[in-house]
């Protein structure tokens, strides 16, 4: 979601923008992103716009999904954990790199 393209867009067409999603979420076709309000007002000019200020991939980044680095650490401490592994070693470097975020 590139927040500031989606408040001018907003202010712009003068609406209430809600986000239904955040950033990470799957999302399939049809499923709704934004809410705007009044309904009134969405033109379909302003769809348009309110839909150009979110970026839908195929992969999630940690640069606005919070979650997606603290899951990948969690996944690597677990596995590390593991009977058929057990290395100690990268399991606490996992823990103490979720600690410093």
């Amino acid at each position: 979601v590139e927040a500031d393209a989606l408040v001018r867009a907003a202010a712009e067409c003068d609406l209430v923008v809600r986000v239904e999603r955040q950033p990470g979420d799957f999302v399939a076709a049809g499923d709704v992103l934004l809410r705007a309000w009044p309904p009134h007002r969405v033109t379909r000019e302003a769809a348009d716009r309110l839909a150009g200020a979110v970026l839908i991939g195929d992969q999630r980044t940690p640069a606005q999904d919070v979650r997606f680095p603290v899951g990948q650490l969690t996944e690597i401490a677990c596995l590390a954990l593991s009977a058929g592994v057990n290395d100690l070693y990268t399991a606490a470097m996992c823990v103490d790199r979720l600690g410093e975020g």
